[in-house]
């Protein structure tokens, strides 16, 4: 969906493509560049960019709420 999009956008990897399941293998549509490599550190990474997002909305929210 749009949230996978923008963070495989932020972090500079490529989702989607071939997967395998149970049942055999399933071609899936690609999403986002393929500027990084995508390695188990993205897993952090990603963690870092979506507690700041979480974060900075609190923030937002915060503020216009006051």
């Amino acid at each position: 969906g749009i949230g996978k999009a923008a963070v495989a956008g932020a972090i500079g990897v490529q989702l989607g493509g071939p997967a395998r399941y149970e049942n055999g293998w399933a071609i899936r549509p690609t999403i986002g560049e393929a500027y990084k490599p995508l390695v188990p550190g993205r897993i952090a990474e990603t963690a870092r960019l979506l507690g700041s997002a979480a974060l900075f909305s609190v923030a937002v929210a915060w503020w216009i709420k006051r």
